[in-house]
């Protein structure tokens, strides 16, 4: 099992590739997983899945990059994928509001043609 949380090496930094993965534009609402859920739930084991953080010491200028804790990598996963439902939602609620536009401009049109 992998050690969360510990300071990582320049080569376990570079094995994790810029962006990390490409964006792929949600399409449905997924359930966000409960506490009890969460609590079995474990990162991917994977270097190209490992993420972390970086840390700068602002008086000599050492630049460390951390992994993630746990508690973090949870956090994470879930704020994506409410992030991800209220993208979903938005670009839903876009689309209605388009298309009681497109009804609505329609109908001032027929409404102009016949004065």
């Amino acid at each position: 099992m992998r050690e969360f949380g510990k300071v990582l090496t320049p080569e376990q930094v570079d094995a994790v590739p810029r962006p990390s993965k490409p964006w792929v534009e949600p399409t449905e609402i997924q359930p966000v997983p409960t506490a009890a859920e969460m609590a079995t739930w474990f990162p991917s084991e994977t270097d190209e899945d490992r993420r972390f953080r970086w840390e700068q010491n602002v008086t000599t200028g050492e630049r460390k990059a951390i992994e993630l804790t746990l508690d973090e990598y949870r956090a994470r996963h879930v704020a994506k994928i409410i992030s991800k439902n209220e993208y979903v939602m938005s670009k839903a609620a876009e689309a209605v509001a388009a298309r009681r536009k497109a009804v609505l401009d329609r109908l001032i049109d027929a409404e102009l043609a016949k004065v």
